[in-house]
């Protein structure tokens, strides 16, 4: 049996904004990894990082979606099964929590 890792949307927050992030908790530190886009001048910006979602300060939330294979950790792109009854059940609870958003 392949390891698996759980597959989150970390939510955080300041006085002022509200971010979101993808955080893929990795069974080792070194594969937790967090992935962020970001708004610069204009530009949007991806920024990846191996990182504890957990640990951060403005962590206001982690929004559980489903379990991917660690080895498709590395693969941005496909990871997520869209059938998967899990994520499809938590994407409809993350929707929720959106504000302003269609």
């Amino acid at each position: 049996m392949s390891a698996t890792a759980g597959l989150y949307v970390a939510i955080y927050g300041n006085s002022i904004v509200r971010h979101w992030g993808l955080f893929i908790d990795g069974p080792t530190e070194t594969t937790k990894t967090i992935l962020h886009i970001t708004n610069r001048s204009g530009s949007f910006v991806l920024e990846i990082r191996n990182s504890n979602a957990r640990y951060a300060r403005s962590l206001l939330e982690l929004v559980y979606l489903c379990t991917v294979d660690v080895s498709k950790i590395d693969e941005i792109n496909g990871c997520i099964d869209q059938e998967d009854e899990t994520y499809i059940r938590n994407k409809g609870a993350l929707k929720a929590k959106q504000q302003g958003l269609p």
